[in-house]
């Protein structure tokens, strides 16, 4: 039987292994529920992982597109 965790994002209860919450929860032990993973956790790496390929881009040719 899979224990019951508490999300570490919603507080909400879920059975499972659950999600790596990083970067929003910064904390090796914690676990998020599925819809806390699709909802803020996915976005906001998508958001930081653009966010690093434009300044890489941008410093790599000064800004200019190619």
């Amino acid at each position: 039987m899979m224990p019951v965790q508490a999300c570490c994002i919603c507080g909400k209860a879920f059975t499972g292994h659950g999600n790596d919450p990083t970067p929003v929860v910064n904390d090796p032990g914690a676990r998020c529920c599925d819809d806390c993973n699709s909802r803020v956790v996915l976005p906001m790496r998508l958001e930081r992982l653009r966010e690093r390929n434009k300044t890489q881009r941008e410093g790599s040719n000064g800004g200019a597109l190619q």
